[in-house]
């Protein structure tokens, strides 16, 4: 396979170090000529096969017998060479006739270089510090100078100096024969190879500048590709050495991809990833940025992929059927610091954190997020401190203290409180897929991300199996992902999740949704200016010509479709002109009406889940299946579809969630969502035009064909469900234990009554709902039944109550108090 250089450094380095006079090539032979010898005599012996990979040795009678035409007193020899497996003893890659200069591999696979002196007593050996591992090819290069009588050993393997030596006496005389793949194919120590040998060269002397560089940067042999894979191991990436791989494993992508490999694999042990300068959303933030990619399968084969600073993964667009599998990736640094705070200023907007030392503070981290926690988990406080983007800067006034300036007062800090201090949100996540068919993830572990772990936008169909998202065994802290463990925006096709695990990130764990677009102004009869109104997002969408958009009014009632004839781009990502192949509907508003996809996912599947982390599993879009899956410490499952604050689309239909567990959930540490099951619809409070506020229930049906049943739900902080502009809902079998144990006020900010000390709340905008062979369980006060509330703009038939065990229905008010204008 291809070898390139490592380091450009190093080779500099190196070519400083040797002497100044050039070299005479002997031979240079390799598969695609393999009848071109050079100045040599080259004969083939044994039962040794050539391929378009090299010379095919069989470990017992192969080898490749060299006469050079003269007695070279300094000598280069290099070759890439690959095993077929370990040897029982040792192999031998070459050697000078004689047995007293040779080159070859141990049984463990580190490759050694020996010489003997003059005298028959004194030998010198080399052995590298990598192994080799079987299946890859490794470019080796071996030197011995004797350039003022020094007598020195070098050996490199991929461009790096593996090792030198020196001999104290003159060497032990040699002719002018080498030998490869056997040491003593006539005698008893013959240590024969099993594996290839390709790009065989031998000089007189040392190599310098452009010839040195050479030897290092092989042209890569034919891909016959038989087995299609490359291995980044190949193209000079090392694992376990701490030095950044990023161009070694960027030259072994571009490789696959140009000979339509099948797969690129790396292997075990860890690779480095440094970060890149410049702005994160170009190919140098990307360790792998695929483009119009196919059929191609990423392998990790067990690595750990190590990013530095903010460097981020994989980036895909317009690709097809590309799958991750069997790797896990980590941060050298954490994207979070923790502390308690030991000041707060008297206008409160000053405060200083004192940090946990494994955080290494440095000062001067952004902080775009932070909150109030509690707990061994450092788990959102119910109902605590939860800010945003209301921090102009930060500095390191002590050692393990920083002070935080805030752009407004943070009244209701107080010294003692516990922080987490989030230093990224949207600025990365590890994979990033775009505009592509047929992704594939599985096998991989996520234990850190600077922003969300797996990001998916306008995919036709994803499939995520066995990813585990959570904090890494040897790590410190309990967080895993800054923002959401999944986020998957205006996919469509089929949607798999299953026998997945997230624990420890900081926002939803699962978001699947699409986004309601503005109208920034209308350009034609057909034409209008698409804006994204979305505060947090610069995405706009990737519809094409044939598409169809739906338009409708604040309250999520759709009046219009439109088929797109023409969508482009117009200054920056956060508009687009529109051109649609009929005039716009007469009944658009263009200052407050939305658009949406009509397009939304086939089916989605979330099952045989554990979520052992406090963000949500949220769908707003329909067509799903939520089964089987174990919630802990979470606040829960939702189906939401709002306006106000995300702009986050799109009414679910046919959604079942089904034979969960839920222990302990309903935590509300950033979410006024006080239930653990919740169909919800948020549009505009009230006279309120800022819409970057938090929503109010739509008071008629949204949503529909939702089916709640065989969930228990034991041991909640909040009520166990709540359900607002709904149809034809049915919620039947479920258990309800131990509810309501750390309520939190004031939902949607609407009303002072406390919602969550109700078991079951059915607000608003109910239709056709059937709640039946419900149970309800307390162990503190069995005889008390829990409370069903039921807003009274429900209608009195709207509901079927049938075989329940242990439930009171209340019709009740649920908005005593309205904001007021």
């Amino acid at each position: 396979m291809c070898i390139f250089n490592r380091k450009i450094v190093s080779l500099l380095a190196l070519s400083l170090s040797l002497p100044l006079f050039g070299a005479e090539k002997l031979l240079d032979w390799n598969s695609a000529r393999p009848d071109d010898y050079g100045k040599c005599r080259l004969s083939k012996k044994g039962a040794l096969t050539m391929t378009k990979e090299g010379a095919l040795f069989n470990g017992r009678d192969s080898f490749l017998h060299l006469g050079t035409p003269k007695i070279a007193e300094s000598l280069t020899i290099a070759m890439q060479v690959k095993l077929d497996e370990l040897p029982e003893k040792q192999y031998t890659f070459a050697v000078r006739r004689g047995f007293n200069h040779a080159l070859g591999c141990d049984r463990q696979g580190y490759v050694t270089l020996e010489i003997w002196g003059q005298d028959k007593k004194e030998k010198i050996r080399v052995r590298s510090q990598q192994k080799l591992i079987p299946g890859k090819f490794y470019n080796i290069v071996s030197v011995f100078d004797r350039a003022n009588n020094q007598n020195q050993l070098k050996l490199y393997i991929n461009g790096r100096l593996e090792g030198d030596a020196r001999l104290g006496t003159p060497p032990f005389p040699y002719g002018a024969e080498v030998i490869f793949g056997n040491a003593n194919p006539y005698g008893k120590w013959s240590f024969p190879l099993k594996g290839t040998l390709n790009f065989l060269r031998v000089y007189d002397g040392i190599p310098t500048g452009e010839e040195w560089k050479k030897l290092n940067e092989v042209p890569p042999p034919v891909a016959d590709v038989a087995e299609g894979v490359v291995s980044v191991i190949d193209f000079g990436a090392v694992p376990g050495d701490g030095v950044d791989d990023t161009a070694a494993v960027r030259k072994a992508l571009a490789f696959a991809v140009k000979n339509k490999a099948s797969r690129l694999y790396f292997g075990p042990g860890v690779f480095d990833f440094e970060e890149a300068s410049g702005s994160l959303w170009a190919p140098q933030h990307w360790v792998l940025w695929l483009e119009r990619v196919s059929d191609l399968e990423i392998d990790g084969g067990g690595a750990t992929m190590m990013l530095h600073g903010t460097q981020c993964f994989a980036w895909s667009k317009s690709c097809r059927n590309v799958t991750f599998k069997n790797m896990s990736l980590d941060y050298k640094e954490p994207h979070f610091t923790c502390g308690k705070v030991i000041y707060v200023s008297p206008d409160k907007y000053i405060f200083d954190v004192e940090v946990d030392p494994i955080y290494r503070p440095r000062g001067g981290e952004p902080i775009p997020s932070w909150a109030e926690v509690e707990g061994n988990d450092l788990l959102n406080v119910n109902g605590g401190l939860f800010v945003c983007h209301r921090v102009s800067k930060t500095q390191l006034v002590q050692p393990n203290v920083m002070r935080v300036y805030a752009s407004d007062a943070m009244r209701p800090l107080k010294v003692g409180m516990q922080l987490v201090l989030r230093h990224h949100i949207y600025t990365g996540s590890l994979f990033r897929l775009h505009d592509s068919v047929g992704h594939k993830l599985e096998n991989i572990n996520i234990y850190a991300g600077k922003g969300m772990g797996i990001v998916g936008q306008y995919l036709d169909g994803i499939t995520l199996h066995k990813i585990r998202i959570s904090p890494a065994p040897y790590a410190a802290w309990p967080f895993s992902t800054s923002s959401d463990a999944i986020n998957l925006l205006g996919c469509y096709g089929k949607i798999s999740i299953t026998d997945c695990y997230i624990k420890g990130a900081k926002d939803d764990s699962i978001n699947i949704f699409s986004n309601y677009y503005g109208v920034k102004k209308v350009t034609g009869k057909n034409g209008i200016l698409m804006h994204s109104p979305k505060f947090n997002s610069g995405e706009m969408p990737q519809d094409k010509p044939g598409d169809t958009l739906l338009f409708l009014h604040n309250d999520f009632s759709v009046y219009a479709r439109r088929t797109i004839r023409s969508i482009k781009t117009v200054g920056s990502q956060r508009h687009c002109e529109v051109e649609f192949t009929e005039p716009l509907p007469t009944e658009l508003d263009w200052k407050n009406d939305l658009i949406m996809a009509a397009r939304q996912p086939e089916q989605i599947t979330i099952a045989n889940c554990r979520f052992h982390s406090e963000g949500r599993v949220v769908l707003q879009c329909g067509n799903a299946v939520v089964e089987n899956c174990e919630f802990v410490n979470a606040t829960g499952f939702q189906l939401n579809t709002c306006i106000a604050p995300w702009y986050e689309a799109a009414p679910g239909r046919h959604v079942v969630v089904r034979k969960n567990r839920f222990i302990n959930c309903g935590r509300n540490g950033m979410r006024k969502i006080p239930a653990v099951i919740a169909v919800t619809a948020e549009g505009p409070l009230p006279g309120v035009k800022d819409l970057s506020s938090q929503g109010a229930p739509i008071p008629h049906p949204v949503h529909s064909d939702i089916e709640i049943s065989d969930n228990l739900i034991d041991k909640s902080n909040n009520s166990a469900m709540i359900f607002t502009s709904v149809k034809n809902l049915v919620v039947k079998n479920n258990i309800l234990r131990d509810l309501s144990l750390q309520p939190q006020v004031k939902p949607w900010q609407l009303a002072e009554r406390n919602w969550n000390e109700n078991a079951v709340t059915f607000v608003c905008g109910i239709e056709s709902a059937r709640f039946e062979g419900n149970r309800f369980q307390s162990s503190k006060a069995p005889e008390k039944p829990g409370v069903i509330a039921v807003g009274d703009s429900i209608a009195e038939n709207a509901i079927v109550f049938k075989d329940n065990r242990n439930f009171t229905i209340r019709r009740t008010d649920v908005f005593p108090e309205r904001r007021k204008n």
